[in-house]
Formats: structure tokens, sequence, C-alpha cells
């Protein structure tokens, strides 16, 4: 999708406020276009920030009570997708988490490189197995067998479809992307409801092979602390979490 003047979502899912005027400070410094930022949050949050204003920031109205390695978080990025597909004009989503920083500057120049870098990666099957350290530290045997014995595991192999593992934090989507997904979980519920009650970290896998398989790629501007140095990573990652 090409634009003299890209429109930016921000999709975060807030649970707590320990860095969320920090982030606000963060993304007005370093995304140079025009942006709506849409939170979903747990009670709590919604609470504390529903009589608030703050500057190109949306609450939706729909709060979730989110758990690590739980659907929860998945559900809390498809509802603001949902919210944001009603009345809110964008050409990218950007996914961020409540620990996700912005490191360096977005430019135009950056923006027109992205699907053209993200096509340039290698397919993993359905049958990708943990190889790197962090894979292994960070995806244990259980999470593993969660998946195998997940409906999500099961659809990918009656579609013949590959399985893409990657952080959710910097997850960029075009609206076609989003349109995409909202239509094909509204036509399949009961796989919905299944993901977003799994007992596993499904933002890392769900719509990032779902895109896999729908258009051969998938984008992401993330990247793990200390990696930022790293060449594969180093031209391509604007995003990081803040430990």
């Amino acid at each position: 999708m090409k634009s003299t003047n890209p429109k930016f979502l921000i999709s975060l899912n807030l649970h707590k406020d320990t860095h969320f005027e920090d982030q606000l400070r963060n993304i007005q410094e370093h995304l140079k276009f025009d942006y709506t930022i849409v939170l979903n949050c747990n009670n709590k949050m919604y609470d504390l920030l529903k009589n608030k204003k703050y500057e190109n920031v949306l609450i939706n109205p729909v709060t979730i009570e989110k758990k690590r390695f739980h659907g929860s978080i998945f559900q809390g990025i498809f509802e603001n997708l949902k919210f944001a597909n009603t009345d809110i004009e964008y050409d990218y989503v950007i996914v961020l988490s409540a620990r996700s920083f912005f490191f360096k500057k977005l430019d135009y120049d950056c923006v027109g490189l992205f699907y053209e870098n993200s096509k340039c990666y290698n397919l993993r099957s359905i049958d990708f197995t943990p190889k790197t350290k962090l894979e292994k530290e960070g995806w244990p045997k259980t999470m593993w067998q969660n998946f195998i014995n997940s409906d999500f595991y099961l659809f990918l192999q009656n579609n013949k479809f590959n399985f893409k593992k990657e952080m959710h934090e910097g997850m960029l989507l075009t609206k076609k992307n989003c349109e995409d997904i909202i239509s094909f979980f509204d036509k399949n519920k009961d796989l919905y409801e299944s993901i977003i009650n799994t007992n596993n970290p499904v933002e890392e896998y769900v719509i990032q092979s779902l895109l896999l398989n729908w258009q051969n790629f998938t984008t992401c501007i993330g990247v793990w602390p200390t990696c930022e140095s790293n060449p594969y990573f180093k031209d391509k990652s604007f995003v990081r979490k803040r430990y």
C-alpha cells in the first residue's frame, strides 16, 4: 500500500499504567505521520482512563482481563481491529504491548520498504520445532504440546497451511489485512472462541500464520532487546520491549 501520507493505527493492550504516558511521548517523538492510538484495557485501566483526555487516543469500550500465555491477549488485539474498522481512517496498524517502545524514528522511506523486505524470509512448515536458544526457553515443551492439541493447529493441518511464529510487538498490518482477519473470524466463530480460550501465547502465531498463507509473508518491525545491532534486524526493526 502506497500513500503520500499514510495514516497509522496503534493498537495497544494496556493492563497497568507503569509506562503509559512514556509510551505516548515515545510514539509522538518517533512516528511522524497521522496516527490514532486505540487502547484495549482491563477494567482497572478503563476506569482509570475513561474520563481522561489524551491527544489521538481512543479507548475501546470492550474491556478484557488479559493473562500471560493466554488467548486473551490476542482477543485484545482483535477487538481493537474491529473497533478501529468502524469509523477510524488508517492505512497501517502497528501492534504494541504495554512495554513496547520505538527506538528509531519511522519515516516515509521506511514505510515503503516494509512489505518488500518481508517477502524475503524462509517459510516454516507446520512441523516447525524450536531451534534457537530463545525459542527453546521461551516456548517450553508444554507450550508446543498445547499448540499441537489446539483447534488452530488442526485448522492449519486440515488446510495444509504453514505455521509462522513471530513476536506480536511491532506486528504491522495493512487495512486490507485487518479486514480479512475480521471477516475470517466472523465466519469462523467457533475457531475464534477456541483461540481466545487457549492457554498459549496465540498472539505470537495466529495472525502471523494466517497472513503467511494468505499473502505469503508477514511483517514485523519489532525486535528483542539486545538484538538491535544484528545486521538481520538492524534496518527493519523499530520497536523493542522494555524490561
